[in-house]
C-alpha cells in the first residue's frame, strides 16, 4: 500500500533536510577542511587567550569525551592546535591555536552551522518549540529518540559510533 500524500511529504521534506545538511556540510569541508564539530571546536579554543582544557571544553562542544579527543587529535595532527603542559599545573594539558589555527578561525563567511543557528534564532520562541516538538516527534519516529546528539549540525557520526 503505497503512503497517503500527506507522509510522502513528511517522506520528502526528511529528505531534503538530510540532503542539504550533507551539500553544506561538503561545502564547507571544501572551504575550511574540517567538519561542523572540528570549526566549532576550533572556534571555541580559539576564543581562549591563554590556553584551555579538554575538560574545559567538553560543556561547550557538547559531545563525549571520546568524540572531542579525536577531533582535538586530528586538529593537533592538521597543525591547527597545539597541546602543552600548563605551567601552574603540570598534570594539565593546554590547548591553543597554532598561527594556522588562528588563520583558519578568521576565514570570512559564517559556516552553514552559524548561519542555521543564526536564522533559528530569530524564530519567535513558540516557533522554535514547536519544531522542536515536530523534529523530536520525527527522531521517534526513525527509531532515532534515544540517540545522543550534539547541538552541532552536521552528518558526521561521532568517532565512538563507528
Amino acid at each position: 500500500m503505497p503512503p497517503s500524500a500527506d507522509t510522502s511529504d513528511l517522506l520528502a521534506a526528511i529528505r531534503r533536510v538530510v540532503r542539504a545538511v550533507r551539500r553544506a556540510e561538503r561545502a564547507d569541508r571544501r572551504e575550511r577542511g574540517l567538519s561542523a564539530a572540528q570549526q566549532l571546536t576550533l572556534q571555541v579554543i580559539g576564543e581562549q587567550e591563554d590556553g584551555t582544557t579538554a575538560r574545559e571544553l567538553l560543556p561547550r562542544v557538547q559531545v563525549s569525551a571520546g568524540t572531542l579527543s579525536g577531533i582535538v587529535d586530528a586538529l593537533v595532527k592538521a597543525g591547527l592546535v597545539a597541546r602543552a603542559r600548563s605551567a601552574s599545573d603540570r598534570r594539565s594539558v593546554l590547548l591553543t591555536l597554532t598561527e594556522a589555527g588562528h588563520a583558519l578561525r578568521q576565514v570570512e563567511g559564517a559556516s552553514f552551522h552559524d548561519r542555521v543557528v543564526t536564522r533559528m534564532e530569530a524564530l519567535p520562541d513558540a516557533e522554535r518549540r514547536r519544531l522542536l516538538d515536530a523534529l523530536d516527534t520525527i527522531a521517534v519516529l526513525l527509531g532515532a529518540g534515544d540517540l545522543d546528539a550534539s547541538p552541532i549540525l552536521s552528518t558526521d557520526e561521532p568517532l565512538a559510533d563507528r
